[in-house]
């Protein structure tokens, strides 16, 4: 991946040393960014050593960035926020590199542009550990460690200040955030442009990766070109029940547009909340126009749907490995569910997919109030020893005219070893071929 990197004045470098920095480290450290800003932006190295910035907060400036000596420069500190930002700094040309932040409030920047945060360790974080970072643009993150923050590992966001866009986070790995692992969220403004690749996300709280917008955003916000790629997320929902990838819009009639979950290798721990599975979906699509879920590997049992999607449309749904789905017989949603569900959608393409040992007798795909869609070419099958996958493919009558499921085609799917061998399909739509 090609990186633009700010356009730094590499040539100027400041060591806080002169100011104190073994006696008083905020206050050197922060000399030093003020110094460099006066010159016209540098870099201020950090040397190695371990410095503490009690509950005061460094505060940026433009084209200053802070480097550390990679694994040797360790920052720690209260509660408070380690790295501050208002919105009226606006900060632009910034890297934060080589730095291990522990045992401190991470970062709360609002309106930056052309900033990089790589080669960082976060450690026992009080809140997120990158974040919370709102009103962004032409934001790099990569190659970071984060293993326990109270809250979420990342999170960005459209805030007050302005909606976030071209945004890349990729090859960080983040462990045991007790919320999100990484949240990019359309709140008080939107958010467009968005990359979320090749990082590892072991046991959040909540979801592994969430692009959503909430209950609670704005009226008029939105979600435009996401793209969820190649990242290996190995479980989820300690703390809440959640999607492993949720891509899920919480707010009536507003939708995220042009999103792809491509090459994604999803696993459950088994999590479970009061003795009830709470790893929810592997992956889920609500609310969401253009898109596109291929090639994902789902695997371990996830209490309802595997992939779920819900008020949706001009999806494809393609070439997903899909294992053990609707594991929990009382869950809220299990009536709705499948290997694959769908409920009121339209226009949907669910081609080449394996869906394998759905559980609680529910079928490997089920259309629910669905319409014009193509259902072709899927193998779903049960191959235990005692089966609890029911229909291959099941659409539902439920609705009542005209909210039923009508005009949709099925063809060319396997069909065959499930607790009800075949298919269940309603006289609205058309089946042809099918293997059963």
């Amino acid at each position: 991946m090609r990186i633009n990197l700010p356009s730094q004045n590499n040539s100027f470098e400041i060591d806080p040393r002169q100011y104190g920095l073994d006696t008083n480290p905020t206050e050197a450290i922060q000399k030093a960014i003020d110094q460099a800003y006066e010159h016209g932006g540098g870099i201020v190295r950090i040397p190695s050593g371990t410095f503490h910035l009690g509950n005061q907060s460094l505060r940026l400036k433009s084209k200053v960035s802070l480097a550390g000596v990679r694994g040797y420069t360790k920052i720690t500190g209260g509660a408070n926020p380690s790295i501050k930002a208002v919105s009226s700094d606006s900060l632009t040309d910034i890297v934060i590199e080589d730095l291990h932040f522990s045992n401190i409030g991470a970062f709360d920047i609002e309106t930056c542009s052309m900033m990089v945060v790589r080669h960082c360790i976060f450690s026992n974080i009080t809140g997120c550990g990158i974040g919370w970072i709102r009103n962004a643009s032409s934001v790099w993150i990569y190659n970071n460690y984060l293993d326990g923050c109270t809250e979420m590992g990342l999170k960005l966001e459209g805030s007050s200040a302005g909606a976030s866009r071209d945004i890349h986070i990729f090859r960080n790995e983040v462990r045991n955030a007790r919320d999100n692992g990484l949240a990019v969220r359309a709140i008080n403004d939107s958010i467009y442009h968005v990359n979320i690749s090749d990082n590892i996300i072991y046991n959040s709280g909540k979801a592994g990766i969430k692009l959503t917008q909430e209950s609670v955003s704005r009226l008029g916000v939105k979600i435009e070109e996401g793209t969820i790629s190649n990242n290996l997320i190995h479980g989820w929902g300690s703390v809440v029940e959640e999607d492993g990838i949720s891509c899920n819009s919480y707010k009536d009639d507003q939708f995220n547009n042009r999103i792809t979950i491509v090459g994604n290798s999803i696993r459950t721990l088994g999590n479970k909340i009061g003795g009830i599975l709470s790893e929810r979906s592997y992956i889920g699509i609500i609310r969401n126009k253009n898109t596109v879920v291929q090639g994902n590997t789902c695997d371990g049992g996830v209490a309802t749907s595997g992939i779920f999607g819900e008020t949706t449309s001009n999806t494809i749904i393609q070439g997903n490995d899909i294992k053990s789905a609707c594991l929990n017989s009382q869950f809220k949603y299990i009536a709705t569910s499948g290997g694959i569900g769908l409920n009121v959608c339209d226009e949907i393409n669910v081609n080449g997919n394996i869906v394998k040992n759905t559980g609680s007798m529910r079928p490997g795909i089920f259309v629910r109030r669905v319409k014009n869609s193509v259902i072709s070419a899927n193998r779903c099958y049960d191959d235990q020893t005692t089966k609890t996958q029911s229909y291959g493919i099941e659409e539902s009558d439920a609705g009542g005219d005209p909210a039923w499921s009508s005009d949709n085609l099925f063809v060319g799917n396997h069909c065959k070893g499930n607790a009800i061998e075949g298919l269940r399909i309603s006289s609205r739509s058309q089946q042809y071929a099918n293997f059963q």
